[in-house]
């Protein structure tokens, strides 16, 4: 038995990025991650779906080691076998860029606003693959180019505000591809872009895992999108993935309530009592397949095909 988003998968399935019971809690203690288990294979292509504030980019986060200070994490992330938090800070920091690639949701808070964009790219190949100046210059003016930032001698000399929320994002999206990691986490990273760009960012995702194996964890609200790249995907929701599996069986046959909700293939489950999972389900009161023992805290299930689902009662296919 595995969590949802655990990832059992085909023998020889080899997980390069680990998130081990991850919890978040606010300032305040409240829960904002309740023990999310997410393993991303080698040159798969996973998109975490779900509602806004449901844990998706705080999973990303954790995962990147990259929460906010005034939050409190307890959990385990594993990166190639090794235990991140067991590295030491300047280990870390290499990895986070050069093999660990994210691109955040919001690129203005991304960017310095004091740096023009074109050193913005160039200064990680400095530090990451020891470039002359003048060679990552150059460098980072390609990958601009690549991005459809052209000429991009002019648009790396323009500061992060001069450019617009789509200009921004191929900037972080540029600076991202030019390190070629091994692992890719991206937060919304098409939600400013155009269509064109859209499916030429897709078009180069699918490509990166085809020919170098490289591994890429999506956050998105974008179905169909999901549906089109996905080799799985999760379904988070207050905290927690509820389902995971291949995208067409989950999105045409989902098995939690929850997940038939959002996709819109069931009615109203009510509000949820809470997000203390530790006490029952949190829709328990008004889903329709609800029963007695959904008042002790779900246990996840491993269903046929590679789903997986954290529910007392799923739903039948």
């Amino acid at each position: 038995m595995r969590r949802p988003g655990g990832g059992v998968g085909r023998p020889g399935d080899v997980a390069i990025l680990e998130g081990s019971d991850l919890r978040v809690r606010d300032r305040r203690g409240n829960p904002l991650l309740e023990g999310v288990e997410l393993s991303l294979r080698r040159g798969e292509i996973y998109f975490l779906l779900g509602p806004s504030g449901a844990g998706k980019s705080l999973t990303l986060l954790a995962l990147a080691g990259l929460l906010p200070r005034d939050l409190k994490f307890r959990g385990r992330v594993f990166f190639k076998g090794k235990l991140l938090s067991a590295l030491p800070p300047s280990r870390r920091r290499r990895l986070l860029g050069k093999e660990i690639g994210l691109v955040l949701q919001e690129p203005g808070l991304a960017l310095d606003p004091a740096l023009p964009v074109g050193r913005q790219v160039a200064e990680p190949l400095r530090v990451h693959y020891g470039l002359s100046r003048r060679e990552s210059l150059t460098s980072a003016e390609a990958a601009l180019a690549q991005e459809g930032l052209r000429p991009a001698g002019e648009i790396g000399r323009l500061y992060p505000h001069m450019l617009s929320g789509g200009m921004r994002q191929r900037v972080l999206l540029a600076q991202v591809f030019s390190l070629v990691p091994d692992v890719l986490l991206l937060d919304e990273a098409a939600g400013a872009l155009d269509l064109l760009r859209r499916a030429d960012l897709a078009w180069r995702v699918r490509r990166e895992t085809e020919e170098r194996n490289v591994s890429v964890l999506w956050v998105s609200h974008d179905l169909r999108l999901a549906r089109a790249l996905a080799g799985r995907v999760g379904i988070a929701a207050l905290g927690r993935i509820v389902e995971s599996g291949p995208p067409r069986a989950v999105m045409e046959a989902p098995l939690h309530p929850f997940t038939a909700w959002f996709l819109g293939r069931a009615g109203s489950l009510g509000p949820p009592a809470g997000r203390n999972w530790d006490e029952g389900c949190p829709w328990r009161e008004g889903c329709p397949r609800a029963g007695r023992r959904c008042r002790r805290k779900p246990q996840p299930e491993r269903e046929a095909g590679g789903r997986e689902v954290l529910c007392w009662n799923p739903r039948p296919r």
